[in-house]
């Protein structure tokens, strides 16, 4: 089987536009082996087929994306942590126009770098 390449995929990914519904309700049923959800507009169909594709030549989400996207969807609320994650010794560089600081982290935490 001849592997696919980018161009390919992003090619595949084009010729979805110009489908009707009922071939993309029927490249759904060949990509996923069931019924596509009878409430899927065609816009819908079309962007979901496509993640598939892509999915298949780039690969899916990694597990931590997994497990958060898993405990939206139970309703779980989950706390993210956006702020920046430094190791201990990590060295911090900030230059200004008349000066240079540096410092060097202390703890994982950016926040206690005291910029």
């Amino acid at each position: 089987m001849k592997k696919a390449k980018a161009a390919d995929v992003q090619s595949e990914v084009e010729k979805l536009k110009f489908l009707d519904k009922d071939d993309l309700r029927a490249r759904w049923r060949k990509m996923f082996c069931k019924e596509p959800p009878p409430a899927l507009t065609k816009d819908l169909l079309c962007r979901m087929i496509a993640w598939r594709i892509q999915e298949k030549f780039h690969g899916g989400h990694d597990k931590a994306t997994i497990k958060l996207l898993d405990g939206l969807a139970r309703g779980e609320a989950a706390k993210l942590d956006t702020s920046p994650r430094l190791k201990p010794g990590t060295r911090l560089r900030a230059d200004t126009q008349d000066r240079r600081a540096a410092r060097i982290a202390a703890s994982g935490d950016a926040r206690a770098s005291g910029y």
